[in-house]
């Protein structure tokens, strides 16, 4: 019998906590990047902000869906199939269900405030009775979130990275039900660590897949804005996903299954070393920055245009996460206080952030005295910490985790 490998790894988890926190600075920054109507917008933009939000936009997610393939796979042989299924419903489902009707909301009510202009709390429980009621309104397809906003009505907003992760799981979970119940085999964690070649291989077949996944979406959804993750589609208010990255989410998760079952983090494995990441990350990203300055100087969403950011987009993703993963590994193995209290929230932080993001925000856009990357660090930095309190004192952190 295999020697499981450890249910977790601390550098894993530090990582998973430190995109969650990179989450709420994207959303802050949203708030200040030109030309971009957020749910709330300062009237001063910052320079650079839209560039960092389109590359944090490229890694932050898949991270995460790896991460939680690789925990994942250990997870379902501990527990089996349908007690794994069965933890994952009420872990993610539930909260879901509490935060959308809590917090989401409240996005909504800052944002249509901000619309009209003024605030005025009185409004809110009947705006919140019409914007939870919109839940059960029909509708599938291109989801407006400028016209949600403008309307009152429910949207999902962040936590659909939690429903789409669940439906992920749920699939999961069915497929090694089949597979160890019905065909009567049994998931095994490899003996040994892949050889060197092996993994390189597999690394690269692995990019080729994400790069066609994400080209035929782009190529077969022509209305879809090339550098952006709009449009989301709906299938009901309370189910969005983002055609352009869903298949190159369920690639990353099937990629960190894959690593755990042939141990790529184990002592004395064979995942490559920051080096090898650097030079394709660096070539990615001149590709990916010229494709979007074309892009941006004709606005003509060209066959060849579309191939070249595709191919950028997927291998800038891809080195960005082996080049995280490998520096985590060697050199962030480990947790301090400060670490063991962003680990322990960060599932909660996740949950309730944008709320507060959203607050702080119309707060501070109504301060134009104060300079924007001040406000725009201060609403990041107090965002933050009143969602980790929040998590720490008033929700707890063993009520619910991913």
């Amino acid at each position: 019998m295999s020697r499981m490998p450890s249910s977790r790894i601390i550098f894993l988890d530090n990582l998973r906590y430190s995109m969650i926190v990179l989450v709420v600075l994207f959303h802050t920054m949203l708030g200040y990047v030109s030309g971009f109507r957020w749910y709330v917008s300062d009237p001063n933009s910052i320079m650079l902000t839209g560039l960092f939000v389109s590359l944090l936009d490229v890694f932050m997610m898949p991270v995460l869906f790896f991460i939680a393939g690789y925990f994942a796979l250990h997870s379902i042989i501990h527990k089996n199939a349908p007690n794994f299924a069965s933890g994952k419903l009420k872990r993610l489902g539930i909260p879901l269900l509490i935060t959308a009707a809590v917090f989401n909301p409240v996005v909504s009510f800052v944002g249509q405030s901000t619309i009209s202009g003024t605030i005025n709390l009185k409004n809110y429980p009947s705006f919140w009775l019409k914007n939870i009621e919109s839940i059960a309104d029909p509708g599938v397809g291109v989801l407006d979130v400028q016209q949600t906003v403008t309307d009152g009505t429910f949207i999902l907003q962040h936590l659909w990275f939690l429903a789409v992760l669940l439906t992920v799981f749920l699939i999961f979970a069915l497929a090694v039900y089949i597979y160890t119940t019905v065909l009567k085999q049994k998931i095994t964690i490899s003996d040994s660590v892949q050889g060197k070649w092996t993994v390189r291989v597999t690394l690269g077949t692995f990019l080729a897949v994400s790069f066609g996944s994400f080209l035929l979406v782009n190529l077969s959804l022509p209305e879809i804005a090339l550098f952006s993750d709009t449009p989301y589609w709906k299938i009901t208010p309370l189910y969005v996903f983002q055609p352009t990255r869903m298949a190159v989410y369920i690639c990353y998760f099937i990629l960190g299954l894959y690593a755990c079952r042939h141990r790529w983090f184990e002592l004395g494995s064979n995942f490559p070393g920051a080096l090898f990441w650097i030079i394709p990350l660096a070539l990615s990203l001149l590709i990916m920055l010229g494709s979007m300055g074309a892009y941006y100087e004709q606005h003509i969403r060209s066959i060849k245009l579309i191939y070249w950011y595709s191919l950028a987009h997927t291998a800038t993703c891809f080195s960005l996460t082996g080049l995280l993963l490998s520096l985590a590994r060697s050199r962030w193995n480990n947790r301090g206080k400060a670490g063991a209290f962003f680990s322990a929230n960060s599932y909660n932080i996740y949950l309730t952030h944008l709320a507060i993001v959203v607050s702080f925000l119309y707060a501070f856009s109504h301060i134009p005295q104060v300079p924007s990357l001040v406000k725009m660090t201060a609403v990041f930095f107090l965002s933050l910490m009143v969602s980790a309190l929040l998590s720490r004192f008033v929700i707890g952190t063993k009520r619910f985790e991913f």
